[in-house]
């Protein structure tokens, strides 16, 4: 009996290892069964999309994310990109990011990185033109623009703690055209958002302007700024990839600049000075209006 029951306490400990084991193998089978269904079934085009999807299966979706869109619903050409799901009604996908860990610089791009895109979602990135054009092609895109800055608070002269304050500016409709037509950008309908947000409406100065980078200049005005032939040194200004308008290649929207500190992030809207914010986004959703 003393030998016994030993062996029979190894028998119960074999069976059960089997049965866990057995219940393991089967749940990963069904989840990579799931999971081939879901990729074969659904191509999310943007992270509205996945949203809609998570709200229909009442499903759970994390408030701020990494997922894989496909822009042009082609299962071959995945694109990863970074999800807001909660601010103003979630289903944000960010085309733009920067002030985050990991540093990624915006001035020294050319016009190809500007086109397929660059840096890392859930990081400092820039989704890309040739993918911005795929979501807002049908023009049925809202543009979320904003620059987030931490703001330290006190009372009675001592230090109470610190929030972020989001000042922005919400386009009701947000498109830029192909690249035969220089990714053309185009603004309308801006709501202002926190403190600050009437600034945004500098963007209008740039409504139908086409994309320029140090390498490649669209610029009409052959006395602007950044033309490259009136001014070689444009690459050493920090100018980055962006819809400047013909007069200025410094002008106040202009949300790739970086400053000769690179450490920093800095806007200049012209009648209210520069504002150097902490993080800076640009996030595009389908139109709920």
């Amino acid at each position: 009996m003393a030998c016994s029951r030993p062996l029979l306490i190894i028998s119960i400990i074999l069976v059960l290892g089997f049965l866990i084991c057995g219940i393991f193998l089967g749940y990963m089978f069904i989840r990579d069964v799931s999971r081939d269904s879901f990729d074969d079934t659904f191509l999310p085009k943007n992270c509205w999309e996945i949203r809609d999807q998570a709200v229909t299966e009442e499903s759970f979706v994390q408030i701020e994310d990494n997922y894989t869109i496909f822009p042009t619903r082609d299962a071959a050409h995945p694109v990863y990109v970074s999800c807001e799901m909660e601010q103003e009604g979630g289903g944000w996908t960010v085309i733009q990011r920067r002030g985050f860990r990991n540093p990624v610089s915006f001035s020294d791009k050319t016009w190809t990185d500007y086109k397929k895109g660059f840096g890392t979602a859930g990081t400092n990135y820039w989704l890309g033109l040739d993918n911005i054009h795929a979501l807002t092609r049908n023009r049925d895109q809202e543009l979320w623009v904003s620059s987030i800055q931490t703001v330290h608070s006190s009372v009675n002269g001592k230090y109470s703690g610190s929030f972020e304050a989001d000042n922005g500016m919400i386009f009701k409709r947000f498109w830029i055209e192909d690249e035969a037509n220089l990714y053309r950008v185009h603004f309308l309908d801006g709501v202002p958002m926190g403190r600050g947000g009437e600034d945004y409406r500098y963007f209008y100065k740039i409504n139908g302007q086409p994309f320029s980078t140090k390498d490649v200049d669209n610029t009409d005005n052959p006395d602007a700024a950044c033309h490259k032939e009136r001014y070689p040194f444009v690459e050493r200004r920090h100018i980055g990839g962006w819809w400047f308008q013909n007069s200025t290649c410094e002008a106040g929207t202009n949300l790739n600049w970086e400053p000769r500190t690179p450490s920093s992030l800095q806007i200049f809207f012209p009648g209210s000075g520069n504002r150097r914010p902490d993080k800076i986004l640009m996030r595009i959703r389908t139109a709920t209006e």
